[in-house]
């Protein structure tokens, strides 16, 4: 008779290591565990450096993978999560689904483009069980029959996990570097006095 036993992992701890760069640092550190999945998630609004601080556009809420960007390290996993290359294809998706029949997109990037007002990143936790081959979910490696398995007299994997998920708070300098326009926590965006985008506001 088959039999297993699942365990799940004690709670891990989130820690933000800020670059003051385009990047930021993420560490996930805990005793035993896996990270099965690593999405983060942008909360933007579109902003016209033009009309002015009243233009905010609607929010829009997008999520992007960084599973495949984990590295192990002592005690856990880091994730290094690039905000510019999220941007760009979030710029495209915000224009499609809010604004596609204004052609010109975002026309001037200095004054026109995305207001980051909330950042997350969602984990889901798993047992070490979960751990493939070079910490790599390939189909083909993983459909061979007892690749991953903790059953007794027979196939499969019994395991637990849980969702664990943390506000991320880039600093001002660090979204300086990127495309987006800086609304976190109530923050102004200095562009908004810039002669660049009129200076009139």
């Amino acid at each position: 008779m088959a039999s297993a036993v699942a365990d799940v992992p004690a709670l891990v701890t989130i820690e933000q290591r800020d670059t003051r760069t385009r990047y930021l640092d993420v560490f996930i550190r805990g005793e035993a565990f896996s990270i099965l999945r690593i999405n983060v998630n942008y909360g933007v609004r579109f902003f016209d450096g033009v009309v002015g601080p009243t233009s905010l556009g609607p929010l829009g809420r997008y999520s992007f993978s960084w599973t495949d960007a984990r590295i192990e390290t002592e005690g856990g996993w880091r994730v290094r999560v690039d905000l510019n290359r999220d941007y760009e294809e979030m710029r495209s998706l915000y224009h499609n689904d809010y604004y596609p029949e204004y052609y010109n997109g975002f026309a001037n990037p200095v004054c026109d483009g995305l207001g980051l007002f909330d950042l997350e990143i969602d984990l889901l936790i798993g047992s070490e069980d979960w751990n493939p081959p070079g910490s790599v979910f390939d189909p083909n490696v993983l459909a061979q029959p007892g690749i991953l398995t903790n059953v007794e007299n027979g196939f499969g994997l019994v395991t637990g996990g849980y969702d664990e998920s943390r506000s991320l708070i880039p600093s001002t300098d660090a979204l300086g570097e990127t495309g987006f326009f800086d609304y976190m926590d109530g923050r102004t965006p200095a562009i908004l006095s810039s002669e660049l985008c009129g200076g009139s506001f």
